[in-house]
Formats: structure tokens, sequence, C-alpha cells
């Protein structure tokens, strides 16, 4: 989340910047496609804000849609499970091993 806004936020102040650039410029007559270049760049970075979020939300909706086959073919057998995972946070290891499943039991 602070990825996108941070992304968010500064793709408005980018957005601004280039209206105000275009506004003075217009003020003192020039005209210039430099605040569009500007404008451009900072609707942009809407897609850094938001394609890590979409990302990270389709990759749950996955794992879930996972769980609720595993969860189905148990029920065939009258089985059922429950488990616990942890979150190890570690700068080098890859985001799939951060998070740890810790106890996982069958009934």
């Amino acid at each position: 989340m602070l990825n996108f806004y941070t992304y968010l936020g500064l793709s408005v102040v980018v957005v601004g910047g280039a209206y105000a650039l275009h506004k003075f410029l217009w003020d003192i007559g020039w005209i210039s496609t430099l605040p569009f270049v500007v404008g451009v760049a900072g609707i942009s970075l809407l897609g850094l804000a938001i394609g890590p979020l979409r990302k990270y939300k389709t990759h749950m909706q996955l794992g879930q849609a996972k769980l609720d086959k595993i969860a189905n073919v148990l029920k065939v057998y009258g089985k059922s499970y429950n488990y616990e995972t942890e979150i190890v946070k570690r700068r080098h290891e890859e985001p799939e091993q951060q998070a740890k499943c810790i106890r996982l039991a069958i009934k």
C-alpha cells in the first residue's frame, strides 16, 4: 500500500506541476509541448501505482481459489484442515518465500 500511495501522490504532484507550468507559459505568451510531456509522464506513474496492487490482489484470489479446491477435495473424504502462517521479512528472499506455513492440521 505504501507503493500505491507514494506513486499516486507523486503522480498527482507531477500532473499538478505540468498544469502550473502550462498556466505560467500561457500567461507569458508561450506555447510549449513541455507541460504536455510532463503531464503524460505523471499519468504514466499511475501504472507504477496500480500495477503492483492489481498483481497482489490477483495472486490473493488465485491462492484463495486453490485453497477452496483443496477444501472441496477434503470435504469429499470427510476431512478438514487448519493452518497458521508466519510472515518472515527478509530482504533477499523472494516474496513467495516470505510466508511460511508453520502448522498444518488435517482432521
